[in-house]
């Protein structure tokens, strides 16, 4: 059994005595932030404490979960090991490490000494000589090296956005002796792998946290992304809803969705965009598209090849003249031979809107770039069947065969070499359909009319410089007695006690019931 050098019960206590936001009462924790946190203290005997947690985006994952549950029993067990790893390393510096770092800091602030050391991604307790191991991996071989300090010691795995993890990891990471705590954490993917196992296994416990669970989220958010994604498309069923997404809706748009779209044959709709269109622009032997739209009704699809730019300029100036559209109203791919054809319309005054398919995304939370929130925006319109469309076969086909991917904690399009490889056809007809879109979100057609409506009021989330100032302004007096803190703690830690024990569970141990008033 691992050396006890701390009376700190659990996570949470910890939290209660060192964040000081807790501590003052700036915030409290979510139910089942302090529920993770109690049975992470939870020791067994005669098998590993496997623990899995599936959360929303904005969760709050990292910060309320591993880093607390890392830091409290590194400072309560001496000589233990704990390792966090994720197959992102912006992750772990971004997120994880630095919410381990201000717990450490925050440690040390409270004793008045360095109790914790910090380095890049390594973390030192100096009292108990325990240590806190960060690492971004895509090699097995790096996740076999890591094992107890002592034999019987402390030794916690932590997986930070598992569902990315590949599986020769989590198989290296299964050959690692001596675990006693196991931790991972991720918002969901697709329904296959190890973490998607790890919710179904009675072997681990597991819980899933959704937007309803966190009421830091706002309503008027979650009906934003309603309206914007689709209640039931992927991205808002994982996002908000913590569930995993089947492999056939990683495709932009599902082919009954535009089949449904021909079949049903909406009517015109004042948008107020007028005449609009989208200009593909491409090389080696792939089509040239002109898309042309008068308000939500497709009335041109102009496909064309030109091996020179100058032929390809007259033949667009002829047919943005022939379907009287200004060119303010179109946009256009401006992206390698495309780059050179717009310079040239430019030079001849048709100047129209340059679009960098590459370029970062208005909404860069949920998408890798432009190309990919293009797509999903103008899927919203089809899903809604708020755009008829010419029956032309090979746009059909192009529409229904866009895949994405999940890269990291965003969404991007599959490549067009990767299509290529597949066996897709370059989708220029529906590339040139959805740009004539791209400056259009979803339901704000919608809203024009809308400047004496009473706007939608957002839930206001204050900065962590607020809260600072909110502190001060409770005037809290710091005590430089550890006693007087615990004291303290007490009182912001009853809470939870009163509603789990309400709850008839069981959830301290025998040490900790003499900490309780």
């Amino acid at each position: 059994m691992a050396k006890r050098v701390s009376e700190i019960p659990d996570p949470l206590f910890f939290l209660s005595i060192y964040d000081e936001h807790v501590r003052d009462r700036v915030m409290d924790m979510y139910p089942w932030q302090v529920e993770l946190m109690l049975q992470f203290a939870q020791r067994y005997e005669d098998k590993v404490n496997r623990m899995s947690l599936c959360a929303n985006n904005g969760s709050g994952k990292s910060t309320y979960s591993i880093a607390p549950c890392a830091t409290w029993l590194a400072d309560t067990f001496a000589e233990t090991s704990c390792v966090v790893t994720s197959a992102s390393g912006s992750q772990l510096d971004r997120q994880t490490g630095r919410a381990i770092t201000r717990l450490c800091n925050q440690v040390n602030k409270v004793h008045g000494e360095k109790v914790w050391e910090c380095k890049y991604r390594q973390y030192t307790q100096v009292e108990t000589q325990s240590v806190i191991f960060l690492y971004a991996t895509d090699e097995p071989g790096k996740a076999e090296g890591y094992h107890q300090l002592v034999p019987d010691g402390e030794f916690a795995i932590f997986v930070d956005e598992a569902k990315t993890v590949e599986q020769p990891i989590f198989e290296a990471i299964s050959r690692c002796n001596g675990v006693t705590r196991r931790l991972d954490v991720s918002s969901p993917g697709m329904p296959q792998g190890h973490f998607y196992n790890t919710q179904l296994s009675d072997r681990w416990w597991h819980r899933k946290v959704t937007y309803r669970n966190c009421p830091h989220i706002s309503e008027d958010e979650v009906d934003e992304a309603r309206i914007m994604y689709g209640e039931n498309s992927p991205i808002f069923r994982s996002m908000y809803l913590a569930e995993f997404t089947s492999t056939d809706e990683q495709i932009v748009m599902r082919h009954e969705t535009i089949c449904n779209l021909f079949k049903t044959l909406c009517d015109e709709i004042d948008m107020g965009y007028g005449r609009h269109g989208g200009l593909d622009i491409s090389a080696g032997g792939d089509e040239n598209v002109f898309s042309v739209f008068d308000e939500n009704i497709h009335i041109g699809l102009e496909c064309f090849r030109f091996d020179d730019t100058l032929l390809t300029t007259r033949h667009i100036k002829k047919m943005i003249q022939k379907y009287n559209v200004p060119p303010r109203n179109i946009n256009a791919d401006d992206g390698h031979v495309g780059k050179a054809v717009i310079d040239n319309l430019w030079a001849d005054g048709f100047k129209v809107n340059r679009v960098v398919n590459q370029s970062r995304a208005f909404n860069n939370r949920v998408y890798s770039n432009r190309g990919a929130e293009m797509w999903f925006n103008f899927a919203r319109y089809a899903e809604e069947m708020q755009i008829r469309l010419i029956d032309d076969k090979l746009l059909r086909n192009q529409l229904a065969s866009r895949y994405y991917k999940e890269s990291g904690k965003t969404i991007c399009l599959e490549s067009k070499q990767q299509a290529r490889a597949k066996g897709h056809s370059s989708p220029d007809r529906a590339d040139a359909t959805v740009l004539a879109w791209s400056d259009k979100p979803y339901g704000k057609w919608m809203n024009r009319s809308s400047s004496d409506k009473a706007k939608i009021k957002r839930m206001y989330i204050p900065r962590n410089d607020e809260l600072v100032e909110k502190m001060d302004e409770l005037k809290y007096k710091k005590s430089n007695s550890l006693g007087a803190l615990h004291t303290h703690a007490n009182t912001a830690y009853q809470p939870y006690i009163d509603r789990y024990l309400k709850s008839q569970k069981k959830i301290y141990v025998s040490t900790t019931k003499s900490l309780i008033p």
